[in-house]
């Protein structure tokens, strides 16, 4: 499963940036948007090849990342609770195999809690302007991982909003993350459409979940 990620960071190296990851003929992949991919060939560039530091420092910085927020959360009631929450994910099977294994799944989490923190702050702090950063936060996971990447954060924090009973934000978000999914969908259909011409915008939208 991870080797196909290194061939597309050497891929890039040879052949340069691309829309999409290619593989072994060429092709753009489908299934994967390309910032990962990107990510992973920009550390490698002062090194002019894929290491194991620079495939696995992306997923790294974006486990720790996550691993701060969880900190962040707990600790908006007691510092204990912060720590308490991250001994717990450094103790999930689940959160370690993620890190280890290279999984783009570690994206959609990190997102998940950043899009969490910023809602649930911003009714703490009474700044309603942070869910313009949730926003900002889900057209990151969509960036990162596809329409998987948005739909999940933005659950959650629709549920945040449904259970707290605060139904003007939870329809206000709601047409706001639909119009942000709307558009990443767009931009990826494009993306797609110049990478491979007519025929790779239905496979990605298929690969994708939305064919």
């Amino acid at each position: 499963y991870t080797t196909r990620f290194v061939d597309f960071a050497q891929y890039m190296l040879a052949h340069g940036v691309t829309l999409f990851p290619i593989a072994d003929d060429l092709r753009p992949y489908p299934d994967y948007t390309v910032i990962n991919t990107l990510l992973v060939y920009l550390v490698s560039l002062p090194f002019g090849r894929v290491s194991i530091l620079s495939m696995g420092l992306p997923f790294c910085v974006a486990a720790a990342l996550m691993l701060v927020f969880v900190y962040k959360l707990g600790a908006l009631h007691e510092k204990k609770w912060g720590a308490y929450g991250v001994v717990f994910a450094l103790f999930t099977w689940s959160f370690l195999d993620g890190v280890n294994s290279s999984a783009l799944d570690i994206y959609p989490a990190l997102f998940t809690v950043v899009c969490f923190y910023l809602a649930y702050t911003g009714e703490v702090y009474k700044q309603r302007f942070r869910v313009l950063l949730v926003l900002a936060g889900l057209a990151l996971g969509f960036a990162f991982r596809g329409p998987i990447g948005l739909i999940g954060p933005a659950s959650v924090v629709a549920a945040y909003y449904f259970l707290s009973k605060q139904w003007r934000m939870l329809v206000v978000f709601c047409l706001l993350a639909g119009l942000v999914l709307a558009t990443g969908i767009a931009v990826l259909t494009w993306a797609a459409y110049l990478q491979g011409g007519d025929a790779f915008p239905q496979e990605v939208l298929i690969m994708q979940g939305l064919g």
